[in-house]
């Protein structure tokens, strides 16, 4: 059953005391409603407008009767407000984060809507950032600053995640005790229908009501329930992102080894360079009796140029190549920058439904205080 559906019963006087003919007092069903403030959940509850009233041994009039409905009245249309923009921004939420991902893809056009297309892009980036960052490190020109801000960036993630396990666990917990004392609130309604045939047509009301609110707690279990399961799934996309880059870890450093092995072979060549120079300066002393060889030296030197030549084209790919990765590592970092905002607002909504919670529930006592001690009053005055 849906907030709008509640019957007429639940917003009914909450002080309807009617006095039978034997001359006791029979309480109605609209006294049974009362403590059911207490019983609805936190999403659709708004404690923005706490009524206070001086509590007075005197039975409350009229005019009072009809304040306190138009304020339960109106906290409903509040509450329900709030559950739809809490549903709106749900909604804006996962159409951002959807944008986001549509933004990530290379070309712009392709929009990403599966998780495993996400981290296949992400391995491949991730493995071009850190072969190119290694050969920069052998270079002497970057640091492995990049791999520490990663590593930092999946404690932080790891960390929202329990946040929210445990806020889940907590409105799991509220929606538990919601349903304890709705079931102890229809056995009392049952007990007092079997008592007084007067009232059993109110106590029906009032057991429909009960069980309408029951169906609301559910359907709310199973929306915590599917928030749950949304949080399981961020923690399992965390943990294979944190498999993949200690796999790829693992790829750089045997291209490490590659490349300082290739870097070796670059300074024996150079060395080798100086000494075929200075072989030339002999030879030249030498040219009459070692033409040949001479020749065959300078087709040598002619290769080691090319050789020379072609590395430093690749070492212009290479830093072109980390520029350009750089730049998408700074697109990657202003994105978590904006899901780390969004999963603050989430939690910040959260503790705003707790406490709206705790105010309504304690409106709810105060109200019952004040009909308690109203109903004493008019007990005594019609002794």
């Amino acid at each position: 059953m849906a907030p709008t559906d509640l019957p007429e019963q639940s917003v009914s006087s909450p002080s309807s005391v009617a006095s039978s003919d034997d001359g006791f007092s029979v309480i109605s069903g609209s006294e049974l409603l009362e403590p059911q403030a207490a019983d609805v959940p936190a999403t659709v509850l708004s404690a923005s407008s706490i009524v206070t009233q001086e509590i007075t041994p005197t039975a409350p009039t009229p005019a009072i009767e009809r304040l306190e409905i138009t304020n339960i009245e109106a906290e409903r249309d509040r509450a329900l407000e709030a559950l739809a923009e809490q549903q709106a921004a749900d909604q804006a939420t996962q159409d951002s984060i959807r944008e986001q991902l549509k933004a990530l893809t290379k070309d712009g056009e392709k929009e990403i809507t599966d998780i495993p297309t996400l981290i296949s892009r992400y391995q491949l980036g991730q493995q071009r950032v850190d072969i190119a960052e290694s050969v920069a490190l052998n270079l002497g020109k970057l640091t492995r600053k990049n791999r520490s801000e990663a590593f930092d960036k999946i404690r932080a993630l790891e960390h929202d995640k329990k946040v929210l396990e445990d806020t889940i666990a907590a409105q799991a917990q509220a929606l538990e005790l919601a349903k304890e004392e709705a079931a102890q609130f229809r056995s009392k309604a049952l007990y007092i229908e079997n008592t007084d045939d007067d009232v059993n047509g109110k106590l029906r009301a009032s057991c429909q009501t009960i069980e309408g609110l029951r169906e609301e707690v559910e359907s709310l279990g199973a929306l915590a329930r599917l928030r749950g399961e949304e949080t399981a799934n961020q923690a399992q996309k965390i943990e294979d992102l944190e498999r993949k880059l200690h796999a790829t870890t693992n790829e750089v450093t045997v291209t490490q080894k590659s490349e300082t092995k290739l870097l070796e072979k670059v300074t024996g060549q150079a060395v080798e360079i100086d000494e075929l120079k200075y072989d030339n300066k002999v030879l030249r002393l030498r040219e009459e009796e070692l033409e040949c060889d001479i020749e065959e030296r300078d087709e040598q030197l002619d290769d080691l140029h090319n050789e020379i030549s072609t590395l430093e084209a690749d070492k212009d790919d290479l830093e072109n190549q980390v520029q350009d990765l750089n730049d998408e590592i700074e697109g990657l970092r202003d994105s978590i920058e904006d899901l780390k905002a969004q999963l603050a607002n989430r939690e910040g909504n959260v503790d705003e439904t707790k406490e709206k919670l705790h105010n309504a529930r304690w409106r709810g006592r105060r109200l019952k205080k004040q009909r308690d001690i109203a109903r004493a009053a008019k007990n005594v005055g019609g002794r």
